[in-house]
Parts: C-alpha cells; sequence; structure tokens
C-alpha cells in the first residue's frame, strides 16, 4: 500500500467523492467503505484473464465468416504465411492455458505479430485488449490495482502514521 498516496487522496478528494465529513469525524472505516464501493464509472485493467473469455473473442463473438479463431487456424496451416508460428503459439495458448496475461511482452508481442501479419485486424486486437478492463471497480482499485481494498487500519496510518 503507497501510504503517500493513499494520504494524498484523501486529503485533496480529487474526484469530490466527499472524504471531509469522514475526516473531520475520525470516521476511518466510513472512508475506507467509500473507497472500496465499487462504481460503474470506474475501470481498472486486469491483464490476467480466462482463456474461455479469449476463446469467445476468437469465435463466438466474431461470427463464423470473420472470426479470429478462423484466421489464426487458417495462418497456423499456411507455410506460406510469414506468422504461421507466431499463429501456432496462439493456438497452443488457447488450448493449454487456462489464463492468459496480456501484459506479458511475449504476449503482446504475439498479438502484435498477428495483428501486423494481417491475421487480425486492429478492431479485432482492440476487442481483445479490452477484455481486460474490468468494471465496475473501487476508487481503491483504480488507485493501487485490482482487487485491492482499504481497512480503516490503513486509513488511520496514511492519515495520521499509526495502526
Amino acid at each position: 500500500m503507497d501510504y503517500k498516496l493513499l494520504n494524498t487522496e484523501i486529503t485533496t478528494d480529487p474526484l469530490g467523492l466527499g472524504y471531509a465529513p469522514f475526516i473531520a469525524s475520525g470516521n476511518d472505516q466510513g472512508l475506507a467503505d467509500l473507497l472500496n464501493r465499487k462504481d460503474d464509472a470506474n475501470s481498472v485493467v486486469v491483464p490476467i484473464i480466462p482463456v474461455s473469455r479469449v476463446l469467445e473473442w476468437a469465435g463466438t463473438r466474431q461470427g463464423a465468416a470473420s472470426s479470429p479463431m478462423k484466421a489464426i487456424t487458417a495462418a497456423a496451416n499456411d507455410s506460406s504465411s510469414p506468422v504461421q508460428g507466431v499463429a501456432q503459439v496462439a493456438l497452443r495458448v488457447f488450448g493449454t492455458l487456462q489464463s492468459i496475461d496480456l501484459s506479458r511482452p511475449a504476449v503482446a508481442g504475439m498479438v502484435q505479430g498477428l495483428t501486423l501479419g494481417g491475421v487480425i485486424t486492429s478492431a479485432q486486437r482492440d476487442a481483445l485488449l479490452a477484455l481486460q478492463n474490468a468494471s465496475p471497480a473501487s476508487r481503491a482499485e483504480v488507485l493501487f490495482g485490482g482487487g485491492t481494498t482499504v481497512t480503516n487500519s490503513d486509513i488511520s496510518f496514511a492519515l495520521r502514521g499509526q495502526k
């Protein structure tokens, strides 16, 4: 937990979420609850996504005629394709892993290779990358990463240097 960032968030209230009454009353739990409240206006990037969601993107969402899976399979089977190896790796990933981390350089390279090789379109790439956006999210998750919760002890330490 970055307590300096938490202190700045609480004391400046940059989004006008209404921290001041909780600070004035010393209600650390109220502040924590407010920071942990999920809101549709917030989203966070969660780069590790289930392969099942990638398979939905690759197949059913795009329609049979233009599905990324069809194009990736064709490239993987085309010995003249400059991205045959990349497409073969993508198929292996889809078939063997339970989740995929879209933030890893090797995965980003694979996606970029499929795009530059004309196997998937830029719009399809963008749709794939959008799978990592999770909403609703809390302000705590926006500040400190997906899955983060702030406790009343965190609030106390950020504001007063004590837990």
